[in-house]
């Protein structure tokens, strides 16, 4: 685990986890909470992106620290890889192992922003060029080609079964849509409960999230 110092600035109340864009962001004075081991695997992991330095490694925030790069990724590649924890939806084990005992009961969208980090902090990157495979992006169709989508209002209760996306605001300012399927809607929650693509799934607050839903007819069924 990364404990935090008992002295220097502290980071302050944020977000379970943050997707972030990998890109070359410098990790804004983070290096002081990482300890030996994890600042060697952020080396080997900016000498392969071709970074100056870990420095210039976007740092995501999980549970208050750092995310612990050295330990997820010993994680994901204990479970077989990222295309593994994608089908079997082992994400939530990954997030477990980073929070070192931590309670997450209750952060339905941990497992997604976990995939997300692992994908855009150039961790996947680096999996990949280990295994000798190509990234899944290459080949991957954009399921929500040709599609138009509206806003969908806080009180809209949707059936199973309708195609939505949620949009994603990154602490850097970008955003991005993904797309999802609607599974079933909670009454006593007053939540949809929704997968994503790559299988991971949550309950979501159409009241706290933007939302955008297939028009009829634009669907392709």
């Amino acid at each position: 685990a990364v404990d935090q110092p008992s002295s220097g600035p502290a980071l302050g109340a944020v977000p379970i986890a943050e997707a972030t864009t990998m890109s070359k962001r410098p990790a804004g004075g983070h290096d002081e909470f990482l300890d030996d081991n994890e600042r060697d695997f952020r080396d080997d992991l900016a000498h392969f992106l071709k970074f100056r330095s870990r420095h210039d490694l976007y740092s995501p925030i999980f549970l208050g620290i750092p995310l612990p790069f050295r330990k997820v990724f010993k994680k994901v590649r204990a479970l077989g890889g990222y295309a593994k924890i994608c089908e079997q939806k082992l994400w939530m084990r990954v997030c477990r192992e980073a929070a070192s005992g931590k309670d997450l009961s209750g952060q339905t969208s941990a497992s997604f922003a976990m995939r997300k980090n692992y994908e855009k902090t150039g961790m996947l990157e680096w999996e990949r060029h280990l295994d000798g495979t190509s990234l899944p992006q290459d080949a991957a169709p954009d399921p929500d080609a040709g599609k138009e989508f509206t806003a969908v209002n806080a009180d809209a209760i949707l059936q199973p079964g309708r195609r939505v996306r949620v949009l994603w605001m990154e602490p850097n300012g970008e955003s991005a849509w993904y797309g999802a399927n609607v599974k079933k809607f909670d009454t006593a929650e007053k939540k949809h409960f929704i997968a994503y693509d790559d299988g991971t799934e949550e309950s979501i607050d159409f009241g706290e999230e933007k939302v955008e839903a297939v028009v009829d007819g634009t669907d392709g069924d």
